[in-house]
């Protein structure tokens, strides 16, 4: 006797498998010890058991949508090196599959795309970092993968989004580009430009800088966490004030933004991870707040009040590492240089 599986998913509650609705029809197609691959919708017409098997190979390697990204594993080689804090540029992040040939959807980080995805532009891709559990279970030092653009192009989805579409010899298929979602796209540090502007700045140099009013003495008020864009006719600096007891206890932060103009940010030292800021009076009082990313614990508390008290500033900012620049002045023409 010959059986014929279809199989519905009704969906995911858990993380656990959840309970699926099987509907058998006797039809001469695969014969009864074909394995069931769950989720898997067999067509109307006959298949042969080794394509079933190749469909279930794929699946094996299919995430769940409630899955850590980083616990996946690519089809793709190791390229054999190991990231590391300063030594790479992001250019981008993986947001997906474009089509079924395995070319990748490309949340741009770079002002210069066309020359970063241009053909024969070697890349490296890097797992999303790990989480929960997985962070005692995996390697502190990942792998990267290195992949080679064969092509790139600009699509525009149906929301009128731009996206930079990229295909490479390493991906072939939509499976494999579907596992690359959340993977950042890197290039090594020596291939940065050097900037011809002095009041140019790349924003991996600017974020994790001090912010110090320009008083007599400097007064620390706070650290750069992000550089946004496009809010007029400048950059504008977030900064992450520093914590009171009143942040910890409530696990909050709080955050205000500063202009990147000459006027407002008159000095600007990388050397020694510092900016200078002259803001008007009220500019600082403007603070939203952002809650921390897990509630403190009473033990953490009790340690970062301890550190207040010694006179030091419990570190909660995050570095960002994209290959985009800012100017101090960007009244003038796109150059970017401060006049």
């Amino acid at each position: 006797m010959f059986l014929r599986v279809e199989t519905h998913v009704l969906g995911h509650l858990t993380q656990q498998q959840t309970p699926h609705l099987v509907r058998a029809t006797t039809l001469p197609a695969v014969p009864c010890s074909t394995h069931i691959q769950h989720g898997v919708q067999f067509s109307r017409k006959p298949a042969r058991p080794a394509q079933i098997v190749a469909a279930g190979a794929k699946l094996n390697n299919t995430s769940h949508p409630l899955e850590d990204p980083s616990s996946r594993q690519t089809l793709l080689p190791e390229s054999g090196v190991v990231y590391k804090e300063g030594d790479f540029v992001e250019v981008g992040t993986v947001k997906g599959a474009f089509g079924i040939v395995g070319e990748l959807r490309v949340d741009v980080s770079t002002d210069n795309p066309k020359k970063r995805f241009r053909k024969g532009s070697k890349l490296f891709l890097q797992p999303p970092k790990p989480t929960g559990l997985l962070v005692q279970t995996l390697p502190r030092e990942q792998p990267l993968y290195q992949v080679v653009v064969q092509s790139s192009k600009v699509r525009i989805l149906p929301k009128g989004q731009q996206v930079w579409v990229l295909k490479s010899g390493e991906v072939t298929d939509r499976n494999t580009a579907e596992q690359l979602s959340g993977y950042r796209v890197l290039i090594p540090l020596s291939q940065r430009e050097q900037l011809r502007d002095p009041d140019e700045f790349w924003v991996q140099d600017l974020v994790g800088c001090s912010v110090n009013l320009q008083t007599a003495p400097q007064e620390r008020i706070g650290v750069v966490v992000d550089v946004v864009s496009g809010t007029g006719t400048y950059d504008t600096i977030v900064v992450q004030l520093n914590l009171t007891p009143q942040d910890i206890t409530s696990s909050t932060t709080r955050r205000c933004m500063v202009p990147f103009v000459k006027v407002m940010c008159p000095e600007v030292d990388l050397q020694q991870r510092t900016i200078v800021i002259n803001p008007p009076e009220g500019l600082l009082d403007l603070v939203s707040k952002k809650p921390m990313g897990k509630k403190l614990k009473p033990e953490q508390q009790e340690a970062m009040l301890a550190e207040l008290a010694a006179g030091r500033q419990p570190s909660l900012a995050r570095t960002r590492s994209a290959e985009s620049t800012t100017t101090s002045d960007s009244s003038n023409s796109s150059s970017g240089s401060r006049r």
